[in-house]
């Protein structure tokens, strides 16, 4: 007797509702799709129960003829693509014609259509299909105004196994609010209406621009705290909004991404946001996102998951690195020092004063200005700092990668978008040092502020900053071992290492394979000891695995400096002499991002005059 059998229809059904319908949000999401494909003006929601009792999506799109709200419900059906050609470059949200049977097999389903004509408004014959589990109970004529309503009732009735996983009521709200959320912000002129167990959770009537939407569901004070960006080049467009570096969450929640309008949850994407804020924000802090990503559709291949919440990218690196970019760029000049925040005062937003960023207007004078602060000890710049071994490096370059930077690997020229300019920004005087406290705090003043600045963190900005340099350069010192460090490594990592071989010789490392399984370390960078380049190689190679091909290669230049540097900073508990402070001070106001360490820590405490005022109640 054959072991292998043909399974049934309804069987079938089910295992393909399985790889579609997750939750009920699942659901929304599909319904959501084929309304915005239809060319809705307006879509309204409604659930009870979190979804598993009911969902209705009803929109005012082109609707369907009778044959075609039959057909609607018949695998692989669709209007989206014709040939095997077309599913290069799908352009639409929906096009496989899986996701209505699915969501028919496991619930009972009631679609309510008429297709679009002539005199709007006006009550025409419609249609009525009625499924449960998969099965046709009922078609006919009705009278129908306009678009498409479909109804899901009692979802995964006929598969109890699915839905003893649901989560509680609250959770698949959650999720269905959020996705509500996701569409509302990607097509601000259409009108979204949710309506959950009767309360109306998001009315978003039609608007012009992403920013009117945001106000619309996240409110004026969540607005102000997000920076516009816009930037295109060689076909490909990055434009939305993230958050000001002050700002940050727990958690990803708030961060939203779409590529050609499509929403999608990709690793590229996500990794890339996470590493540029990763010398901003502290360990465990996220930023909030709002991005879109525009490419031409052959680019991509969308049809990698059958929920079509993933898509891969045919050159992933190029797109990656002009993401990036644009992020920094943005960025780079919306970075403020920490303000410190009185116990009398609410922990609330910096203000608009609080957010001056005097690093971009420093650096243009540093070099000019170091010379004159050595005139009265007669030492210029450049001996003072020979004479101080672990300050001893010259003004570094900017390493922020801009969109020229990404020519040589897209082979094109960035062209200007609509980023928003930084806005006015006051220049300040030369910090004068105070004195050190507890050998640990420089203490620093200008004309309206004690600056208290982690003596560690800013020494090790400084370093990391100036390791970048030489790296970008291929000038990094080297030092020769005198006996080569062996490292076991598995067999992934060896293949990982013969990828990136070249990298590694680039940031000051001499290795090369020796044996099997092996690694021979012959010359590590100067600064780093035998103990500290073995737990480096480890965390580049298994931070590579873990992380796949949203890996850029870029990171282990980061990385590598990164630790380096924090490996070579100066330590806390440490005693300073005032020339070292001085000279610390003002290097690490000359470079790039003074506000915070490659691993998001804050450099620099402020203490405004106006709040010793207040606190002394003179204002």
């Amino acid at each position: 007797m054959a072991r292998i059998r043909v399974l049934p229809a309804s069987i079938i059904n089910k295992i393909a509702a399985g790889e579609i319908v997750e939750r009920p949000a699942s659901v929304v999401k599909e319904l959501l799709e084929n309304s915005l494909d239809a060319g809705a003006g307006r879509i309204e929601i409604t659930v009870d129960g979190g979804g598993k009792t009911l969902m209705s999506v009803r929109d005012d799109g082109e609707g369907m003829t009778r044959d075609d709200a039959l057909l609607a419900f018949e695998h692989h059906a669709t209007s989206k693509i014709r040939t095997a050609d077309d599913l290069a470059s799908v352009c639409s949200l929906g096009f496989r014609g899986e996701a209505l049977p699915s969501i028919a097999a496991v619930s009972r389903l009631s679609l309510r259509t008429v297709a679009r004509s002539s005199s709007e408004g006006a009550v025409h014959v419609g249609t009525l299909v009625e499924i449960h589990g998969g099965v046709v109970r009922e078609v006919k004529d009705i009278a129908w105004a306009e678009g498409t309503e479909i109804t899901v009732r009692q979802l995964f009735y006929n598969t109890p196994a699915r839905k003893k996983f649901l989560r509680a009521e609250s959770t698949e709200s959650a999720h269905i609010v959020r996705l509500v959320m996701h569409y509302a912000f990607a097509n601000p002129a259409v009108a979204f209406c949710l309506t959950n167990n009767g309360r109306r959770s998001i009315d978003a009537p039609p608007v012009k621009a992403l920013s009117e939407r945001i106000h619309q569901l996240f409110g004026e004070q969540f607005l102000e705290r997000m920076i516009p960006l816009d930037k295109s080049w060689e076909g490909v467009r990055v434009w939305g909004m993230i958050s000001r570096p002050e700002q940050r969450r727990s958690g990803t929640d708030a961060q939203y991404y779409f590529v050609n309008g499509r929403m999608v949850r990709d690793r590229l994407l996500t990794a890339t946001l996470s590493k540029v804020y990763r010398d901003i924000l502290p360990v465990g802090t996220y930023p909030t996102a709002i991005l879109f990503l525009e490419i031409p559709p052959e680019e991509i291949d969308v049809n990698v998951h059958p929920a079509k919440t993933e898509i891969r990218f045919r050159q992933p690196w190029p797109v990656q690195n002009f993401f990036r970019s644009v992020i920094q760029e943005t960025l780079q000049g919306h970075r403020a020092f920490a303000a410190y925040r009185f116990p009398a005062e609410p922990a609330s937003a910096a203000s608009a004063d609080d957010t001056v960023d005097p690093a971009e207007s420093y650096r243009s004078r540093v070099a000019q200005r170091l010379d004159s602060i050595y005139e009265t000890s007669g030492k210029s710049f450049l001996q003072a700092a020979a004479g101080h071994p672990r300050l001893n490096f010259p003004l570094p370059e900017s390493r922020f990668s801009t969109p020229a930077e990404v020519e040589p690997a897209m082979g094109g020229e960035v062209q200007g978008g609509g980023a928003a300019a930084a806005g006015p920004v006051t220049e300040p005087t030369i910090w004068t040092v105070l004195g050190q406290w507890r050998d640990s705090y420089i203490v620093a003043a200008t004309p309206d502020e004690l600056m208290i600045i982690d003596q560690h963190v800013a020494h090790e900005r400084v370093l990391y900053e100036d390791y970048l340099r030489q790296m970008a350069a291929g000038d990094v010192p080297r030092q020769k071992l005198l006996v080569p460090l062996q490292l076991e490594l598995t067999s992934e990592q060896l293949l990982l290492f013969d990828r990136l071989q070249e990298r590694f010789i680039a940031n000051g490392f001499e290795m090369e394979p020796f044996g099997a399984r092996s690694l021979l370390v012959k010359a590590i960078p100067a600064l780093a000891s035998h103990c500290e380049v073995e737990q480096l190689v480890f965390e580049i190679l298994e931070r590579i695995e873990d992380e796949g091909d949203n890996f850029a290669v870029a990171d282990i230049q980061e990385r590598v400096a990164a630790g380096l540097a924090c490996r070579a900073a100066v330590k806390i508990n440490t005693p300073l002499h005032a020339e070292k402070m001085d000279f610390l001070v003002h290097r690490l106001l000359a470079t790039e991002n003074p506000m915070s360490c490659p691993h998001g820590r804050p450099v620099v405490l402020r203490i405004h005059i106006r709040d010793l005022e207040k606190n002394f109640l003179r204002v």
